[in-house]
């Protein structure tokens, strides 16, 4: 398919067959009367020089838009509009200089091309004006040369300021056709660079949990061969490998939903506490998990995006507890009227085994990033805490939560 033609920006093509029209009508004009030589020169050299202007916007297409009116121009199209834009003011100005020997007729095209010309958004509009000022001189110095009267200078003048007025005009139109086009292509770029961030952020989000489950099931299998328990060690082995293949359906589907879009139906309460459940139940170990189940929540929903979140807050709670956390770690799915919360509690570990994953705190920093872009009342709180147990011994805590609004909720 090929490019559409693109003449001048903000101009349509009733604006051309405007500009044919008044070239075809001053030489016809022209050629009914007698005027002075040198006028007559004057006044065809600027009729030849909209003429080729016409003719060259309308032969040679440009391959894409205006380069003034994106943020990435292109010099060669930027020196043919500035050569464009030159050739009206040469034609302004020796139509102007030609109308008051021509009883008029030069004020016709002097009136065009002084439009042609402000509107050109390649030309500065300051020189553009100054052209525009010497054409009205020159208008005014041709009539006193030629014997002209008042009324014939205030009538050509007249018709000169009515082109100046459409060119500014003109002017406004490409450039607010600019503005918006550069306005477009920012938000593509942020568009674009958001989804950057989204995929990087569900692709960590995927693989910090699918592999820190991994190496947690491995080390298991470690531990079960080196007891001698094979038959154990055989099903942390099949648990391992359907961590990984659950692990690889999710970097497809983040990958699927950045390339296709999410529109994915709300989530009702029964799937997303399943959901959980099963991100609880693949980590296992001394997990305790607090999933409520009643009557009363079954009609509740959340957004597809906020059922992510909540999955995402579950998987990167349960990764830090597998890095840093010493002793049971609590899982809390904490449903209320207008909210649901999802709590990971573990205590940090003091001097003991820690499993090393390695991380650099980019989990939570692109968790705070998902739950900040859905908009309160979604919030997210991490850090340690300390309390006193029992014998009151001073102890630590790892804390992450998340709160995301049911759908219906006010906000």
């Amino acid at each position: 398919m090929q490019n559409p033609l693109v003449l001048v920006p903000g101009r349509p093509w009733s604006t051309i067959v405007l500009q044919a029209t008044v070239i075809g009508l001053s030489v016809w004009l022209l050629a009914l009367q007698s005027s002075p030589l040198w006028a007559t020169v004057l006044l065809s050299l600027s009729l030849a020089l909209l003429a080729v202007r016409l003719i060259a916007l309308i032969a040679i297409p440009t391959t894409g838009p205006s380069s003034l009116t994106t943020g990435n121009p292109d010099p060669r199209l930027r020196r043919w509009e500035v050569l464009m834009a030159a050739a009206a003011g040469a034609a302004a100005l020796l139509a102007s200089a030609s109308s008051g020997a021509t009883n008029g007729i030069g004020t016709f095209p002097a009136a065009v091309a002084a439009a042609i010309l402000l509107s050109e958004i390649a030309a500065p509009i300051g020189a553009a004006l100054a052209v525009c000022g010497a054409a009205i001189l020159l208008h005014c110095l041709g009539a006193g040369f030629a014997g002209a009267s008042i009324s014939q200078l205030v009538n050509t003048l007249f018709g000169l300021g009515i082109g100046i007025a459409a060119g500014l005009g003109w002017r406004q139109r490409a450039a607010t056709a600019r503005d918006r086009a550069r306005a477009a292509e920012r938000e593509l770029a942020l568009r674009d660079e958001a989804r950057k961030r989204s995929l990087a952020r569900d692709l960590h989000d995927v693989l910090a949990h699918s592999l820190g489950s991994l190496v947690v099931q491995l080390d298991a299998v470690a531990l079960q061969i080196e007891a001698g328990r094979i038959e154990a060690a055989g099903e942390r082995v099949a648990a391992a490998r359907e961590l990984a293949v659950e692990g690889l359906r999710e970097a497809r589907a983040a990958v699927h939903a950045l390339r296709e879009g999410n529109d994915e139906a709300p989530v009702p309460w029964p799937i997303l506490r399943d959901r959980i459940g099963s991100i609880a139940s693949a980590v296992g170990g001394d997990l305790e998990a607090v999933l409520p189940e009643g009557v009363e929540l079954r009609a509740k929903t959340v957004s597809a995006a906020s059922a992510m979140a909540i999955e995402r807050a579950a998987q990167e709670g349960l990764a830090n507890a597998r890095k840093h956390g010493g002793g049971t770690t609590r899982l809390l799915l904490e449903p209320g009227t207008d909210t649901v919360r999802l709590r990971v509690e573990n205590a940090l570990a003091q001097g003991g085994h820690v499993t090393e994953i390695p991380g650099g705190g980019f989990g939570l920093r692109g968790l705070r990033e998902r739950v900040l872009s859905l908009g309160p009342p979604a919030a997210m709180e991490a850090g340690e805490h300390a309390f006193d147990d029992e014998s009151g011994l001073r102890l630590r805590r790892f804390v992450l939560s998340v709160t995301v609004p049911f759908l219906g909720a006010a906000a």
